[in-house]
């Protein structure tokens, strides 16, 4: 596969597959970020990726063709060349889609959000 995934992308894709093919019924609310395995022939990154978020020494978030790598944003191609952003308004984007989702992600953990007991599979 060319198109970028992640772990989180895994949980999808096994739900979709048992759906389709072996009739699992699930709630339509979704308890994931995830939105599948892309597939694609042909390079696409059309995700934003959480990695690391307390490490200093790894990339923390991917968002489409940009990582934040020790609060530098850089671009990527698909052979994972990457370049420094220096324009201003894409380094705010991609640092803001990521204040985002630590908000989110702080926000699911502290309010134990993660699963709720009235979603059932049938």
């Amino acid at each position: 596969f060319k198109g970028v995934c992640s772990h989180i992308d895994i949980i999808p894709s096994i739900i979709g597959l048992l759906k389709q093919n072996y009739g699992l019924q699930v709630s339509n609310t979704k308890q994931w970020l995830g939105a599948g395995l892309d597939t694609s022939k042909y390079f696409t990154q059309e995700r934003n990726i959480p990695l690391v978020i307390n490490s200093s020494s790894l990339p923390q978030y991917i968002n489409f063709d940009k990582v934040i790598f020790r609060d530098v944003v850089y671009s990527f191609d698909s052979l994972f060349n990457i370049t420094k952003v220096t324009d201003s308004t894409e380094i705010t984007k991609s640092k803001q889609l990521f204040n985002d989702y630590k908000l989110l992600n702080n926000y699911i953990c502290s309010k134990n959000k993660i699963w709720s007991p009235n979603l059932q599979c049938q």
